[in-house]
């Protein structure tokens, strides 16, 4: 139904400035209200543009942008509209970040939209004591490392309270700490219903976790649908350059070598693979 569509694009097209080939080039796709999505493909295939066309940042050469229910306008005040409602967390979180501090970075949203100095330092509070940022409110947001800076530049979104939160690769150059809390914020933040959509290299991370995969090649989409059925074509995956993911590898050769029955559905997670391996988690007999 189209009430369930919260973004739509309809051949979207875009070069930047002194390119040679366009980074967008007819892309069309449609994106479901409350869905975890991943955008998928080659560096250089459309995805981060596609993402900063969302936010107003790069505006089409031609096509529309149709965001719920209404045509993306350009004019200011209606992109200033749109930026309450559709946050993006830049892969580099110095892209983001510009104020003194940590406080005063997450609070600039709040009282951009009008709100008392004191209402927005409340709400940057709660944002901050949600994500774990508050030991380092008073840091200078330049010091930070680079995993506090991705926590900061959530915030900086969170407390816009958008419907829609965009992230460009949120994991890269992340150590598996700080990727580990970044991927349960997302996790979170779609628990509660928001719509998230992020780009991504992490095939494995897709698979388990988007409803739906976008595969972009060459500034369109290559293949659009749910994350089981796109990570498993294998033809399409080469095509964008990209490996199955290693749970359905696994499943497979497992049901060709007679371990597991190939009718069931494949397992989204290796954990509920290893639970469907024989005598998994049964102790075995006392001698």
């Amino acid at each position: 139904m189209n009430g369930d569509i919260l973004l739509r694009a309809e051949d979207l097209r875009y070069t930047y400035e002194g390119g040679d080939a366009p980074a967008l080039d007819g892309l069309s796709l449609r994106i479901r209200r409350g869905s975890r999505v991943a955008l998928m493909g080659a560096n250089g295939s459309g995805k981060s543009t596609f993402l900063l066309c969302c936010t107003g940042v790069c505006r089409p050469q031609s096509g529309r942008l149709v965001f719920d229910g209404e045509e993306v306008s350009f004019r200011r005040r209606d992109l200033l509209r749109l930026r309450r409602r559709v946050g993006i967390v830049f892969q580099d979180p110095d892209n983001q970040l510009f104020s003194a501090s940590v406080l005063q970075e997450i609070a600039f949203g709040p009282l951009n939209l009008g709100l008392s100095p004191e209402e927005a330092r409340r709400e940057a509070e709660i944002v901050m004591e949600r994500l774990g940022v508050t030991p380092f409110a008073h840091k200078p947001t330049h010091a930070l490392s680079g995993g506090q800076k991705k926590l900061v530049s959530i915030a900086d979104i969170l407390v816009m309270r958008p419907e829609l939160i965009l992230f460009d690769e949120p994991a890269a150059a992340l150590d598996p700490k700080h990727a580990a809390i970044v991927n349960r914020i997302i996790e979170s933040l779609t628990a509660q219903g928001m719509t998230v959509l992020l780009s991504t290299h992490d095939v494995d991370y897709a698979y388990g976790w988007a409803d739906e995969v976008i595969l972009f090649h060459e500034g369109r989409v290559l293949r659009q649908g749910s994350a089981g059925e796109v990570l498993r074509d294998r033809d399409a995956l080469l095509a964008a350059n990209l490996q199955p993911p290693a749970v359905p590898r696994f499943y497979e050769a497992l049901c060709a070598a007679g371990v597991l029955d190939p009718s069931d559905p494949c397992p989204r997670s290796m954990e509920e693979l290893e639970m469907r391996l024989p005598h998994c988690g049964k102790k075995s007999a006392p001698v």
